[in-house]
């Protein structure tokens, strides 16, 4: 899956089309919970530090300020310097609507290690 820009031919504007982002892990709807004590650590959380995110990746044991790679991010990587692409696969898009490859970094930044901190 690749993602394009795509224009609305009757406003001009330019939207991202993001096919992968529906491999995005989502609860849906939350009413709101009973109150939970807030705990520093939540063995659960992706982000925090040395829990499991998506496929393989692990965080480190972070105490500051941590970036990474989005695991579902909302572009496609750019291809390696060199690398030859191929043109996507995908179902011919009609005529009226204006496609190009959308490509760049989404990054997740954990502003602190403690996972009740806002």
């Amino acid at each position: 899956m690749q993602s394009t820009r795509r224009q609305n031919s009757l406003t001009g504007d330019w939207v991202l089309v993001s096919p992968q982002r529906n491999n995005r892990p989502w609860v849906g709807s939350q009413e709101s919970l009973p109150e939970i004590p807030a705990v520093p650590h939540d063995k659960n959380c992706p982000l925090c530090p040395g829990n499991q995110r998506a496929g393989d990746e692990k965080n480190p044991d972070y105490t500051g300020p941590f970036v990474f790679y989005n695991d579902f991010s909302a572009l496609s990587a750019p291809p390696p310097t060199g690398a030859v692409t191929q043109p996507a696969t995908a179902a011919p898009v009609p005529s009226f609507i204006r496609e190009e490859s959308a490509q760049g970094e989404c990054r997740v930044v954990c502003f602190d290690h403690r996972h009740h901190r806002s």
